[in-house]
């Protein structure tokens, strides 16, 4: 349950949040995207978001006190940091393909 939790939080929670916060930052014109920066580029940045490798690691020691659980979610924040990294970098080869350097 705990490794499921934190795969989905590093890999969609964090993704998500960062896109939605953004979106609705500029819809609700509280905000402006500065020149060059696109919702794509925005979702790419949210990608690598789920790297949160430290904080993950310190939020675990934290949450639980069974060392096996500890351990898990270590694995499990190791393995969706790695994931979240590749995400990232997968996105940068789907939206920016195209793009000539500035």
């Amino acid at each position: 349950g705990a490794m499921l939790g934190i795969g989905l939080g590093l890999l969609i929670g964090k993704p998500l949040g960062v896109i939605a916060c953004t979106w609705l930052a500029v819809r609700l014109r509280l905000a402006d995207l500065p020149d060059g920066l696109t919702m794509r580029r925005v979702a790419i940045a949210g990608g690598f978001a789920g790297v949160g490798f430290t904080m993950s690691i310190f939020v675990t020691s934290l949450a639980f006190t069974d060392p096996a659980t500890i351990g898990s979610a270590k694995g499990a924040v190791l393995v969706a940091s790695i994931a979240a990294a590749l995400l990232g970098a997968g996105l940068v080869r789907l939206f920016e393909r195209n793009v000539t350097p500035a």
